[in-house]
């Protein structure tokens, strides 16, 4: 037996496939506009981020035509993402320092 919410979500997503079937330009309005809605409602020193993070991904999946080679690209940002997060909460790859100063290596001249 399904739940009203597992329910709604699944008229929720025929609402959206019958969207993007029907007038694709209006589902990519609409997505952008929810995706707009949560970074705006995201904590303010969240959001540039969360704004650098959509680029990569719009950027990222720019190159694929195909839906489902773009659905299989966005899982695989998923995960990498995921395992990273995974990798950072276990203290595998701490994050580096931001306050810490890089050693700046000189470049040796070439003899000419």
């Amino acid at each position: 037996m399904k739940t009203f919410d597992e329910e709604a979500a699944e008229r929720e997503f025929e609402r959206q496939m019958k969207l993007l079937q029907d007038d694709p330009t209006e589902f990519e309005r609409q997505s952008r506009e929810k995706i707009e809605k949560v970074i705006q409602n995201a904590p303010p020193h969240l959001q540039k981020r969360l704004h650098g993070i959509q680029f990569q991904i719009d950027t990222t999946l720019a190159h694929y035509k195909n839906p489902i080679a773009r659905m299989n690209k966005m899982v695989e940002l998923f995960w990498i993402k995921a395992q990273k997060l995974d990798d950072a909460l276990r203290g595998l790859h701490p994050s580096p320092k931001r306050d810490e100063e890089a050693r700046v290596i000189p470049f040796l001249a070439k003899d000419r």
